[in-house]
């Protein structure tokens, strides 16, 4: 009887979930990025790494660029610089930087999407447009606010300014026990609280 009841719970597992693991196909192309998801300067220097999984789709004329969007999904720039991409072993490696300054102009907002694309110039197409490439584009966004910036240079701080982190915050804690010393002299030879 367990046996008939483990087969019978096999078979509808595989005919709920089959399916969706058979639909999820493995890109064909990927854009990737180990920088940041968010950004706070209009200047942004990032590495991104392009892998043709499908060597077929890779040709002299395949370049990565990048498109602007604003919070409401609305393009503010589509065509941006292109990059040409040489591939090694189906993958290469781009250090570029995002000048995004153009596109703020137009933005009502301080925020905007940047996702990034490969174009084939040769058979006039974007990847990320084709209705037969699978594909994995990287994104990341610029977030001009305030509090963005002022989290992006504490967070600057924290991982590359650690030595001046310490000793500015040795002498601030310095300068309190001298004035609570201090002070507390002060009152004990009859200073005026005043």
């Amino acid at each position: 009887m367990k046996n008939i009841v483990s087969l019978f719970l096999l078979t509808i597992m595989i005919g709920v979930f089959g399916p969706i693991a058979l639909a999820t196909e493995s890109p064909q192309i990927s854009i990737r990025s180990d920088g940041p998801l968010k950004f706070s300067s209009p200047e942004h220097n990032i590495t991104v790494q392009v892998i043709f999984h499908d060597l077929s789709l890779y040709n002299e004329h395949v370049k990565l660029s990048y498109h602007i969007y604003d919070e409401d999904g609305n393009v503010l720039a589509f065509e941006n610089e292109r990059i040409p991409l040489m591939i090694n072993d189906g993958t290469v490696v781009v250090d570029l930087t995002l000048d995004i300054s153009a596109a703020m102009e137009l933005s009502t907002t301080k925020k905007v999407h940047v996702k990034f694309d490969v174009v084939d110039e040769k058979n006039a197409f974007w990847v990320s447009q084709h209705p037969d490439i699978t594909h994995e584009l990287y994104e990341t966004t610029y977030d001009g606010s305030v509090t963005n910036k002022s989290l992006s240079n504490l967070d600057y701080i924290l991982s590359n300014q650690k030595i001046q982190l310490v000793a500015s915050v040795s002498a601030l804690l310095f300068l309190v026990i001298v004035w609570r010393k201090y002070e507390k002299e002060y009152r004990i030879l009859g200073g005026n609280d005043e």
